[in-house]
């Protein structure tokens, strides 16, 4: 890895990871096709810069999800913060969450949480409100996963009174307030907070993030009886999802699709689309977010008997661009009577 070479690879990471940025997408995709070069460029910073390095760090979270290289991803983060730092800087502090978001990804909470401390301890020494925003969000996300709605709200609050005015923090601080909402059982609060994020994502051009904050309308759809409107919102977010190589993204699309595969008379499909997420999961390393799919999920299997294990294990099976593939299918025949 030359040093030139390593600055490019530092270059489109944090223009990766700038939400704000119109080149973002164009950035990660020509980071993902780097693949190996981006672990070499955090060997050669390591080695030559250590600022550089965190720099590189704190500006990967997205690019590990996408290209399933979470396992990767906490691995050399992790190690790079166990070198003391002489003092705190705002290149740790972002490395910090980074090592968070992977960890709850994982579904590891206490490693979540410790960086998460760790990155709000360090932001005020290094002068970085985002990091300490960016921090909190993590926190209301491991409150998340245990579906602890007060806890998602205060973090989310706490994330706005850190950094007011980031708009990049209200994106995030609204939609965890949406799933607060949600696991309080306040649905129109929630669909409302989604709309709102779904909105600012909008103003900044971030793809990625309008298609997570349609699949999470669509599961609210879904849940009020709109099977064919949540199917067709599903499969807008699957095509860009697929479009941008996100792992991340279709992983998390799978079981709401298996959802509605379920409401709409499509069991075996829904038990494909099961086992296709078994199949993601194991190889990107990452756990899928929580979701409200299980009674559906349950019901299917119950209709399906003995079959449901086997037509998972069909499901397990299939290539990734396979799953795509099935996924697509379910959900625009699904669909179909959303156009009439």
């Amino acid at each position: 890895m030359t040093p030139d070479r390593a600055r490019v690879i530092l270059a489109l990471a944090e223009r990766s990871a700038d939400g704000a940025d119109p080149g973002r997408d164009a950035a990660l995709d020509e980071l993902l096709q780097a693949g190996d070069e981006v672990g070499q460029a955090l060997d050669h910073f390591a080695l030559a810069d250590a600022d550089a390095a965190e720099r590189l760090a704190g500006s990967l979270s997205v690019y590990w999800q996408d290209s399933g290289r979470v396992d990767e991803g906490r691995r050399r983060t992790e190690a790079l913060l166990a070198v003391p730092a002489r003092s705190p800087t705002a290149a740790r502090a972002r490395a910090l969450v980074v090592a968070s978001e992977l960890a709850f990804r994982q579904g590891d909470q206490d490693a979540a949480r410790r960086h998460a401390a760790a990155a709000i301890e360090a932001g005020p020494a290094a002068g970085d409100t985002r990091a300490i925003g960016l921090a909190h969000i993590n926190l209301a996300r491991a409150a998340y996963r245990e579906g602890d709605a007060a806890g998602i709200e205060r973090e989310a609050r706490q994330a706005l009174d850190a950094a007011p005015g980031d708009v990049a923090i209200r994106r995030g601080a609204v939609h965890m307030l949406a799933w607060a909402a949600y696991e309080a059982g306040d649905r129109p609060l929630a669909r409302w907070y989604f709309e709102e994020s779904l909105a600012l994502r909008l103003e900044l051009g971030d793809r990625l993030g309008v298609a997570t904050e349609e699949a999470n309308l669509a599961d609210l759809a879904a849940e009020d009886g709109d099977v064919p409107g949540a199917a067709a919102r599903l499969a807008k977010a699957l095509r860009v999802a697929d479009e941008l190589n996100s792992r991340y993204l279709v992983l998390n699309l799978l079981p709401s699709i298996a959802a509605v595969a379920a409401r709409s008379g499509q069991d075996d499909d829904c038990a494909r689309l099961l086992g296709a997420t078994d199949a993601a999961s194991l190889a990107s390393g990452l756990l899928p977010d929580p979701g409200n799919w299980q009674a559906v999920m349950d019901e299917a299997r119950d209709r399906l008997g003995d079959r449901f294990d086997v037509l998972r294990s069909e499901g397990n099976a299939l290539s990734g661009a396979a799953a795509v593939d099935l996924a697509l299918t379910v959900a625009e025949r699904a669909a179909v009577a959303a156009t009439g």
